[in-house]
């Protein structure tokens, strides 16, 4: 038994997938859902809720095995982080430092380690919890007075991910 031909179809708020459906078969599991073969024919494929980014969607014919027949990788619209980042004088005495205040938000939920941000002296790192729609994600970054403070995209997350600023 065997699935190919696996192609993933933009249908607005739908994501509709398509595959040549495996001889002798009368269902199959779509990431663990029950999908019989006249469900496929009178839908014209499996249609799920579109989501953005990345999705895998793995076809077998058992639901609980272990591995699949077949699987397939969508990838749907990026998704883009809005990024405001206001400079803050240094506190106290002590004016060699200056704060950066960092503010992402989304409409769509983002991984804590897609996006990271830079100082020159220290590093690259992640903002380590998830970007949620309507919770701006704020961080205040302290960094050398004349130091930059660079945010992107970690470069495994690139085609799902982006920044606005």
């Amino acid at each position: 038994m065997e699935v190919k031909n696996i192609k993933c179809h933009d249908d607005g708020s739908k994501l509709r997938i398509t595959f040549d459906w495996p001889v002798g078969v009368g269902e199959v599991y779509v990431n663990g859902k029950l999908f019989t073969l006249q469900e496929y024919k009178t839908r014209g494929g499996f249609v799920t809720e579109k989501l953005r980014g990345r999705m895998v969607y793995y076809i077998s014919d058992n639901e609980f095995e272990q591995g699949c027949l077949a699987n397939s990788v969508c990838f749907v619209e990026k998704t883009f982080v809005t990024c405001k980042i206001r400079e803050i004088a240094g506190l106290g005495y002590d004016r060699r430092y200056k704060n950066h205040e960092i503010t992402l938000m989304v409409d769509y939920p983002v991984p804590g380690d897609a996006i990271c941000y830079e100082k020159n002296s220290d590093g690259i790192y992640h903002f380590g919890e998830p970007i949620m729609p309507g919770e701006p994600l704020v961080r205040v970054i302290r960094a050398m007075k004349d130091e930059p403070v660079r945010i992107f995209v970690n470069s495994e997350f690139e085609e799902l991910y982006g920044i606005v600023e």
